[in-house]
């Protein structure tokens, strides 16, 4: 073995040089990649690389192999690193890998690196743990590794707050890094609510003293903020002699701060000492940054919980929605295995209900439904399930039932809702059609009984309203059409028969064209255009999503060069959809590195995908997604705050935009309006650094509270619909359609990031 002294590394005068020193020392000896990697916080950072065109960079402990050896402890080897799905590749053609722990006394502070294109030797990884040997004890002699200056600790416990999944897990967080930012030995949250002020969340030795405060006290420490600034006693009797309570309490310093977020003050952190402690003013900067978001991460728990609980409930009737119709299918149909007989499914669908809205307006046809929903209820037995899956259709479970049971339940709900009612003096009478499916095994789909009973509810119609009918095998029309459209899709994409439409992404405070959104069309000659709607379900089903989507992606990169070689600005940027299917399938990556071969530049791809694919499979998904942005791709969460996605789930995701869903654009609905989501989702950006965009911005109101709350990009048929690509107004000097909307730009408050 050659000589190993590591003469760079040990005459290194700093971190930095001994870091480059021990990877130069590996160079002399044959090594073509070494690399350094250190703890910075929480992340591994790139210290020293040699041979490397890029390294990746900022990831956490356990990602990757270097990762896991800085987790582990343990040396690792790998001579084929195709076996080893954990190996993120820097740069292609990677063959083989060593890696050693870098210790410090008995604490591993990060790796030493080589890999190679070609087998390594069988000593390698002997040379490469005498090298993270050296380093650990060249960083014991030049006094260990650097602390974090006060903003980087802050920067650690956002994003630890980002990983509390409670409200008072949040709460008890926020109070502990109060104390350890402040210096002072108690730091409490105090919620004010509408009626009441509460302390939810305490954490020093002076805790017991302070529960024992009551509402007055409470109410006393929030006035101190009610102009939006912090307050702070740095200590002394004489000065707390007109707060008797604090003195009682053996306080001798006390600094408060509001928990402001979305312009509304949610609560204040209070911190106290038993001894006179005064803040630098970087400190006050911190607390009051820790209290702002906390506020905002409590609001954001708070909205995410309210849309949970919209996922589940009708919010007109209260009813089960769609999403809990699979669950309560799901759940009857297991009951078969027990010795259930059967399990049917009954679709309830209002007869001209269309006619009550035209007529008697939606505020009576609300009241319809509302009625409808309690008559169902009622009729029904205890364990039955009713579900309104939108509209005025009413999926309605009966587990343990027969034939002749389900037909007779069909019968009562239709004589219920017979019975006549009054809407606004208007005397009315309810006439329905019912489909039934049955199954009596297990391994039946609730969508297939769904559709099941969908297609025989149509045939009550058919046979005059007012009545039911059963699923029948003869029946399965509508699942041939689904099949010839699939087909007809198939051959579309094999014969060019698709196209993109480019729906621009505009910069709310340029007022620019920043970038486009590709959007697939399909005009087919027998059926005429075929809506988004219907035929991308088919494409996700059928797997045709998979080709679908592999065109779009080249058709829009090739697109945007195209663009380029006219004039275009050279930082317009592509977005292009990507399905959770494409996401979780091989072939993915193969399909971007060959749009990055044609000489796109990879921060101009942005690549949209929902919020569900953070949910599903996530080892592969994320594995997916560090390998895009390890390519320099964007990441973007589309429809954000629709999903089940957790505030961890999202920090450590490699992702760079929020897409914030046009449900919640669609709450503001004009000047005055509140929409505590929108307003969580863009703090929520800001604080990860983010990029923030709108969709289905669709009126005036929505623009100005957009671009207000700070939000940087925008798209909605209010500043263009999806245009051709001749259309699309990408060379300078092309008039903007929108550029009316932003001829004011309002101006950002200093500060905002």
């Amino acid at each position: 073995m050659a000589d190993l002294d590591f003469a760079l590394c040990r005459a290194g005068g700093s971190l930095e040089v001994a870091c480059h020193g021990v990877a130069d020392d590996l160079v002399a000896l044959g090594f073509e990649l070494p690399s350094v990697y250190l703890l910075a916080g929480e992340r591994l950072r790139c210290y020293a690389a040699r041979g490397y065109f890029q390294v990746v960079d900022g990831f956490p402990p356990g990602t990757g192999v270097i990762g896991r050896v800085v987790a582990s402890g343990r040396s690792d080897r790998i001579d084929d690193v195709s076996t080893r799905p954990e190996f993120i590749f820097a740069i292609p053609g990677l063959t083989a890998e060593v890696c050693a722990p870098v210790r410090m006394a008995e604490r591993v502070v990060g790796a030493v690196s080589v890999e190679s294109r070609s087998r390594l030797g069988p000593d390698a990884l002997l040379v490469v743990e005498a090298a993270a040997a050296v380093l650990g004890e060249r960083l014991v002699e030049l006094g260990g590794m650097p602390q974090l200056t006060l903003a980087q600790r802050l920067g650690q416990i956002s994003v630890d707050l980002t990983a509390a999944g409670t409200t008072g897990e949040l709460e008890a967080r926020a109070a502990r890094a109060a104390v350890e930012l402040s210096g002072m030995s108690t730091a409490a949250v105090v919620h004010l609510g509408p009626a009441s002020i509460t302390m939810t969340a305490v954490s020093g030795p002076l805790t017991a003293r302070l529960r024992r405060w009551g509402p007055a006290e409470l109410a006393e420490l929030a006035s101190w903020v009610t102009a939006g600034t912090s307050s702070h006693f740095p200590g002394g009797e004489d000065n707390l002699a007109a707060h008797p309570f604090l003195i009682e309490a053996g306080v001798r310093s006390i600094s408060v701060h509001p928990m402001a977020a979305g312009g509304a003050t949610s609560g204040v952190l209070v911190l106290v000492s038993d001894v006179p402690t005064a803040h630098a003013p970087a400190v006050v900067d911190c607390l009051e940054l820790l209290a702002s978001q906390t506020a905002a991460l409590l609001a954001l728990i708070s909205a995410l919980g309210e849309v949970s609980r919209r996922a589940d409930l009708d919010e007109l009737t209260g009813l089960a929605n769609r999403s809990q119709y699979a669950i309560s299918v799901s759940a009857a149909l297991a009951g078969l295995r027990r010795g259930g007989e059967s399990v049917a499914v009954l679709l309830l669908d209002l007869d001209d209900f269309k006619h009550v809205n035209d007529s008697l307006g939606h505020h009576a046809g609300d009241r319809l439904l509302c009625e409808v929903a309690r008559r169902i209820r009622a009729t029904l037995r205890a364990d039955d399930t009713v579900c309104r899956l939108g509209g005025d259709e009413f999926a309605i479970v009966l587990p343990r039932t027969r034939r002749s049971s389900a037909e007779a339940t069909a019968v009562r709900l239709l004589d219920a809702l017979a019975e006549v009612l009054s809407l606004d003096g208007t005397v009315l009478q309810a006439s329905a059609s019912i489909g039934i499916a049955l199954s009596t095994t297990a391994t039946d789909a609730p969508e297939q009984l769904l559709r099941a009973a969908d297609l025989a509810m149509y045939l009550a119609k058919q046979r005059g309203k007012g009545g039911y009918a059963l699923f029948e095998p003869q029946m399965q029309l509508a699942a041939l059409d689904r099949l010839a459209l699939e087909s007809d899709l198939r051959r579309a994409l094999g014969e060019q028969g698709l196209s993109l439409a480019y729906q621009p992404v505009v910069d709310l405070v340029t007022g620019r064209l920043s970038g486009v959104e590709a959007l697939a069309r399909w005009y087919d000659p027998q059926r005429g255009a075929v809506s988004p709607a219907e035929f991308i379900p088919v494409a996700e089903e059928s797997g045709l999503v998979l080709p679908l989507g592999a065109w779009v992606m080249e058709q829009a990169c090739r697109q945007l060069l195209a663009w380029d070689t006219a004039g275009a600005d050279p930082e317009l940027t592509m977005a292009v959809n990507v399905s959770t299917r494409q996401l979780e399938r091989p072939g993915l990556l193969e399909v971007v590195d060959g749009c990055l071969a044609a000489g796109l530049d990879p921060a101009r791809l942005v690549l949209e995908i929902t919020e569900t694919a953070l949910t599903g499979d996530a080892d592969v998904a994320l594995a997916t997604l560090v390998e895009l942005r390890a390519r320099g791709v964007q990441v973007a969460v589309d429809d954000f705050g629709t999903g089940y996605s957790s505030l961890d789930r999202l920090r450590t995701a490699p992702i760079s935009r929020l897409k914030v869903d046009r449900t919640f654009v669609n709450e503001i609905t004009g000047a005055g309006s509140h929409v505590p989501v929108v307003d969580a989702t863009l703090m929520l950006s800001r604080g990860f650094g983010l990029v923030a965009v709108a969709e289905g911005v669709e009126t005036p109101a929505q623009l100005d509270y957009l671009r207000e709350a700070g939000c940087e990009y925008a798209q909605g048929f209010l500043l263009a619909r999806p245009l051709a690509a001749a259309d699309v107004p990408v060379l300078p000097g092309q008039a903007l359609p929108w550029a009316h909307l932003l001829a004011v730009l309002p101006e950002r408050a200093e500060g905002v990031g």
